[in-house]
């Protein structure tokens, strides 16, 4: 694999990837980084959050592909599953995470995808925002 990886945050105008350039991140990556396993390690983290605060919800997960679907289902497997969920408390849960600097896709349809750019810092950061959030959805 490539031996670093980042992220460019621009300005979007009419063409494709090519507003001002904001900021840009690099970081280098280990042969033990993928997507995949970070990805797995944030789903766990997640799943173990579920758990300890009671909350109905469950993640799909496909890859470096997750998503947190609020629901007492036991999976989420098409469409008609997916309008089922609450789409109130997510949004709740989107203003929480965005509170502590955790920006999500804004819909609850939505995935998140992870990069290998990721260290445990990141991904700590991102399991302890989603066990606060699912606390402050509680009260």
């Amino acid at each position: 694999g490539e031996p670093e990886s980042g992220i460019t945050i621009h300005y979007v105008n009419e063409n494709y990837d090519e507003g001002a350039i904001i900021e840009q991140y690099k970081v280098q990556l280990t042969s033990a980084d993928t997507p995949e396993s970070l990805s797995s390690k944030i789903h766990q983290g997640l799943l173990s959050n579920i758990k300890e605060t009671n909350t109905n919800a469950i993640v799909n997960r496909n890859g470096s592909m997750l998503t947190l679907f609020f629901t007492d289902l036991d999976g989420i497997n098409n469409y008609e599953d997916a309008i089922k969920c609450d789409t109130e408390k997510f949004a709740d849960y989107f203003q929480i995470m965005l509170e502590q600097g955790i920006y999500l896709p804004p819909s609850p349809y939505e995935c998140l995808f992870f990069s290998s750019s990721l260290d445990d810092n990141d991904i700590n950061k991102f399991i302890n925002a989603n066990k606060i959030a699912l606390e402050k959805l509680k009260k």
